[in-house]
């Protein structure tokens, strides 16, 4: 699907009211938490603490759009396209940090009808919207576009040259998604760590994480205590104060998996 860059705002009159729905009720059902409800709120024990990256960085909004760009690397071949699943992949975003459309549209500046017409796939955003929404969840712009072909299998196979990227070198982690998407109930993720490299901060998510050292060493803290894993090794970990440095001198590549995704 060739992204469009003359898309206009949807006007939430035009919009059925059985599309609105979310943004008067939290993805529990409940009701919608008021303005600004989980998005500032400092450190406490009941502090929703899903928006955070394996860098530690916190993802919950504080990166308004327009404060950061990041620069989008369009194929060199082939024309500009979306990932396909543009649309399912803010969703996810969205609710693994326990948003509603209406808390998204705040950061976003747009309306809830346009932000529902996005997530359903009706609608793609324009080159601008996609640069918001990256620098809020602070993933690359290229992220949100792939150079796979647009065949049947794209729901089903990541191939090794079509990978979506996550992050970039600067920060010492490279990433790249090797699900589909980030629409179902957990995500694979391909990191690499470089040599020397640190958490900046020790992170704690409401997650239940997995994964595999294919090669290189990593330090693992999970609550204070010390693991050092190695080529073949493998862990697990859920809910705990977590952080990590490769100390030797090699990059450590991982498989990581997250449920439910927090990209």
């Amino acid at each position: 699907m060739l992204i469009k860059l003359n898309k206009k705002d949807v006007d939430n009159k035009r919009i059925d009211n059985s599309l609105a729905d979310d943004s008067l009720v939290d993805e529990g059902g409940g009701a919608k938490p008021n303005a600004g409800d989980g998005l500032s709120r400092g450190p406490s024990s009941s502090q929703n603490l899903s928006g955070q990256n394996r860098l530690g960085q916190n993802l919950s909004g504080q990166n308004l759009p327009g404060r950061r760009r990041s620069s989008h690397g369009a194929p060199d071949a082939g024309p500009l396209r979306s990932s396909g699943a543009m649309g399912a992949d803010i969703r996810a975003l969205r609710r693994s940090r326990n948003w509603t459309l209406s808390d998204l549209g705040d950061h976003l500046d747009r309306s809830v009808g346009w932000l529902s017409q996005v997530e359903r796939g009706v609608s793609e955003p324009a080159l601008a919207d996609i640069r918001h929404i990256a620098a809020l969840f602070d993933l690359p712009v290229s992220f949100f576009f792939s150079q796979s072909p647009d065949t049947p299998e794209g729901g089903y196979i990541v191939r090794a040259e079509s990978r979506r990227a996550m992050s970039d070198e600067g920060k010492g982690l490279v990433e790249s998604l090797l699900s589909p998407d980030l629409g179902g109930a957990f995500e694979i993720v391909h990191s690499v760590f470089a040599a020397g490299a640190r958490c900046p901060q020790p992170f704690v998510r409401p997650t239940e994480e997995a994964g595999y050292v294919i090669d290189g060493t990593l330090t693992l803290i999970i609550d204070d205590q010390v693991f050092n894993l190695n080529k073949g090794d493998s862990f697990r970990f859920s809910g705990e104060m977590v952080s990590w440095v490769n100390n030797g001198d090699v990059p450590a590549v991982l498989i990581w998996v997250i449920a439910p995704p927090v990209y």
